[in-house]
């Protein structure tokens, strides 16, 4: 039932943003049924506050070195992340 509930409602709700463990934040643009902590996610920036390209996105199902670190509201942190 739990498993169920999550694949509807999501942990990283799309549109989310998320840091990875190497230090990378990005964005939530889709999910993974039979992952659902391992989403697919494209990269606003890169560990070192650079911004990243557009088209630089991350399915971390097929990635098993880098997963979540962190949920995070970018909202109070940089008007720039007003991606949506």
């Amino acid at each position: 039932v739990v498993r169920n509930f999550l694949q509807i409602m999501s942990i990283y709700p799309v549109g989310s943003y998320v840091r990875i463990n190497n230090g990378m934040v990005a964005r939530v643009i889709g999910g993974n049924n039979t992952q659902i902590t391992r989403p697919v996610v494209q990269v606003v920036s890169y560990a070192n506050g650079d911004p990243a390209k557009q088209d630089f996105i991350i399915d971390l199902k097929k990635e098993k070195l880098l997963f979540i670190r962190e949920p995070l509201n970018l909202t109070p942190l940089d008007p720039v992340f007003h991606l949506a």
